[in-house]
């Protein structure tokens, strides 16, 4: 498992990779929501959550804060490695739209030349948004502090474009994704390569309704639909809690069965809502590969 570069961005990553097609003749554009920034039935809120790797005895974990709104205003974050990072992030909004997301007060035993000043708890990283009217993210520009020059430097920037309140392409850095629904469902996402190449990754479903607007693509490392090149967000899960958050449009109706190579298992509450999610990475020759970076247990506990 790659180390993290120390920073964590709340709207980050997915890879390539993928294979068996679903059967489904013609996809069907998705019904537009009332409120596509808003997830249709999220009722409880994550309090925490962890997320633990076997393969590698490798756990992190992430705490909740909300404002008056309901909208999260904080998340902090724990890795448990040989580094034993710590992670603050703030969010800050005015009216429905994202002001700024900041990422601070990082402690680490062998800082990088990246994100934190030698001494280990001093750190920057900010997150600039451009939103639509819906309340969507359409542009997104992150931006690191250089330890040598004390300035902030931009590294990445993105954007999105939405249809019937889905997320309907994102492009980074010349990347582009193009995603396809049926019955409200994202069933593809082909990411084509600046370089010419291009991969399609097909998804199936559970009989699950997706009660909380998550998606567990966004935890795995080479399945995430969203892409950036910031590598701490792949275990720190930003994207996750933004697409949780309903940020990238409207979620998929109901729980993520398969995407290549992972199967998704869940366990649910006494209000059918996800406690526990088993994502299990099966090798070539169909057996289960533990050591596998898409093999990992997640688990949720809920606010009050």
């Amino acid at each position: 498992m790659k180390k993290i570069l120390l920073f964590m961005c709340i709207l980050c990553t997915m890879s390539s990779c993928g294979s068996d097609d679903p059967v489904i003749d013609d996809p069907i554009n998705p019904e537009q929501p009332e409120n596509p920034n808003e997830p249709d039935i999220q009722m409880k809120r994550i309090k925490s959550m962890t997320v633990y790797y076997p393969g590698d005895d490798y756990l992190t974990e992430q705490t909740l804060s909300y404002d008056d709104k309901g909208r999260i205003n904080k998340i902090e974050t724990y890795i448990s490695d040989s580094y034993s990072d710590n992670f603050i992030t703030s969010i800050s909004y005015d009216n429905n739209q994202i002001v700024s997301i900041t990422k601070n007060n990082c402690k680490h035993s062998n800082p990088t030349d990246w994100n934190c000043d030698y001494g280990g708890h001093s750190c920057s990283y900010n997150v600039q948004n451009t939103m639509n009217n819906q309340g969507l993210i359409s542009e997104v520009a992150y931006f690191y502090k250089d330890i040598t020059t004390n300035e902030q430097d931009q590294v990445d920037e993105g954007s999105f474009s939405y249809k019937n309140g889905y997320l309907d392409s994102s492009n980074f850095d010349g990347d582009n994704v193009k995603y396809v629904y049926a019955n409200n469902d994202l069933i593809s996402f082909i990411y084509n390569y600046s370089d010419g190449y291009s991969s399609t990754n097909y998804i199936s479903y559970t009989k699950y309704e997706n009660k909380l607007g998550i998606s567990p693509l966004l935890l795995t490392e080479d399945y995430r639909f969203i892409d950036m090149d910031i590598e701490a967000d792949y275990y720190t899960f930003g994207i996750f809690f933004g697409y949780y958050s309903g940020w990238y449009g409207k979620a998929s109706k109901y729980l993520e069965k398969k995407v290549g190579s992972c199967h998704f298992e869940y366990e649910f509450d006494k209000d059918d809502y996800p406690v526990k999610i088993v994502s299990k990475d099966f090798d070539e020759n169909g057996l289960y590969d533990e050591d596998s970076d898409e093999s990992f247990t997640v688990n949720i506990v809920y606010q009050e």
